[in-house]
């Protein structure tokens, strides 16, 4: 009985060992904490619109360790970058959704006329339809962080070509004003 005993012992310490040894060691998770908590903080500060109760964004540091502690590292590296890959996105969507109402506000200003929801003055339709380009994260496969380079390309693209196009009709309109205004 004691030999069964010991070896049952014997055995859940190597199971033990062999899981501790895939599972992300404390400097990786102090790091991985603080950065989780920072991204948390940073979706909150950009109102990026992700479900706060979600654990992912949870501001408690302990949360965030704790998990990453119970996690092989693999899965901490993933979850590292999901986290900055949505972060990303929120803030080139913030920033895309500013750069609209300002080109809608000189629509106003220069009385352009121009209308659609490319004009529109309000900034969350803006938000909303940027981040509404996003691809479903894993479509292009395991490799995270190249899913939401991807991800990133796309939307960083299609915004481009956006702000572009409303700039050239910005200027198009001001050249036509300019011309109605000579005597």
């Amino acid at each position: 009985m004691r030999l069964v005993a010991g070896l049952a012992v014997a055995a859940i310490a190597l199971l033990s060992s062999r899981m501790s040894a895939h599972s992300a060691g404390a400097a990786l998770c102090d790091a991985y904490a603080k950065e989780s908590a920072a991204k948390a903080q940073g979706v909150r500060d950009f109102a990026c619109g992700y479900d706060l109760k979600d654990p992912r964004w949870t501001t408690n540091r302990k949360g965030h360790a704790s998990w990453c502690r119970a996690t092989p590292e693999k899965a901490v590296a993933d979850e590292t970058a999901r986290r900055r890959g949505d972060m990303n996105l929120c803030q080139t969507c913030r920033a895309y959704a500013d750069m609209a109402v300002e080109a809608a506000a000189e629509n106003k200003k220069n009385k352009c006329r121009l209308t659609g929801p490319a004009w529109t003055e309000n900034k969350s339709d803006h938000f909303a339809w940027c981040m509404a380009l996003r691809d479903n994260e894993n479509a292009a496969g395991p490799d995270i962080a190249a899913t939401y380079q991807t991800i990133a390309t796309k939307i960083q693209t299609v915004i481009r070509q956006e702000t572009v196009k409303r700039k050239i009709q910005i200027v198009q309109c001001q050249i036509v004003t300019r011309r109605e205004a000579r005597p």
